[in-house]
């Protein structure tokens, strides 16, 4: 069983959700790319809570929310009608879309891309390729290899607590794979001690052009920030816009 197939549950809202206030700076981010006319077709891949899906919906787009784990797809159907929202939510794999031309853009967000191995994040890329629309385009939000790695403590391991539940985090960046590695161990009153464990492969920005650039895309921007300010050292996110050359 991958890692992916256990990690994603009900701590998910605790650890990996954005609050409000993110979350609203993250769609004022993304709005600020979709200069197409109503009814226009978006992809929100591992689109989690749906957070993102829901506010492009209600900007009158026609929105597809792709999400492999079950349990956030059956919340997202859930919010989106009780929401009256038409967004589409569909469990699926970002190795294997279940689309061909579709979309006029597809936004994968909050580093929800290297959960697999090296060739298989690479079908990734060329399945968005093939989901988009010819002059569609693509934006991948990544967290920074290189930042992560200047302020990395390889002793990272602390407690912390929210609500009700005990979390101790250890956290180990392999050199040899490019992977960063959580450990966590939960404790609460009301649930057994859980484990979990993440591990994500981490790609600099030279890696990522090539592989979108193999893929068949072009590049048009590369941002640092959610403001848009240019990626260089220290940087914290590294937010890639591809298309798909019509």
């Amino acid at each position: 069983m991958a890692w992916f197939d256990e990690y994603f549950d009900d701590n998910y809202f605790e650890l990996e959700e954005p609050d409000d206030t993110e979350t609203l700076y993250h769609i004022i981010f993304v709005k600020s790319f979709l200069d197409y006319p109503p009814g226009s077709e978006i992809m929100d891949l591992a689109c989690g809570a749906g957070r993102l899906s829901y506010a492009m919906t209600r900007l009158n787009y026609k929105v597809t929310g792709l999400e492999y784990n079950e349990g956030l797809v059956y919340y997202c159907r859930t919010r989106a009608k009780k929401e009256n929202l038409d967004t589409e939510f569909v469990k699926g794999d970002m190795r294997k879309i279940p689309y061909e031309n579709k979309f006029d853009f597809v936004l994968n967000f909050n580093h929800s891309f290297g959960y697999f191995s090296d060739s298989e994040n690479v079908d990734v890329i060329r399945e968005v390729y093939k989901a988009l629309k010819g002059g569609g385009r693509f934006l991948i939000d990544l967290a920074s290899k290189e930042s992560l790695l200047m302020g990395f403590d390889r002793q990272v391991r602390k407690w912390f607590r929210i609500k009700d539940r005990y979390y101790l985090l250890r956290r180990e960046f392999d050199v040899l794979t490019d992977r960063f590695d959580t450990f966590l161990h939960v404790v609460g009153d009301e649930i057994e001690k859980r484990d979990y464990v993440a591990s994500i492969r981490y790609y600099s920005y030279p890696e990522m052009k090539r592989i979108l650039l193999d893929a068949g895309f072009r590049i048009n921007e590369v941002y640092g920030s959610y403001d848009r300010k240019p990626y260089i050292l220290g940087c914290r996110r590294m937010i890639i816009l591809a298309e798909k050359p019509a």
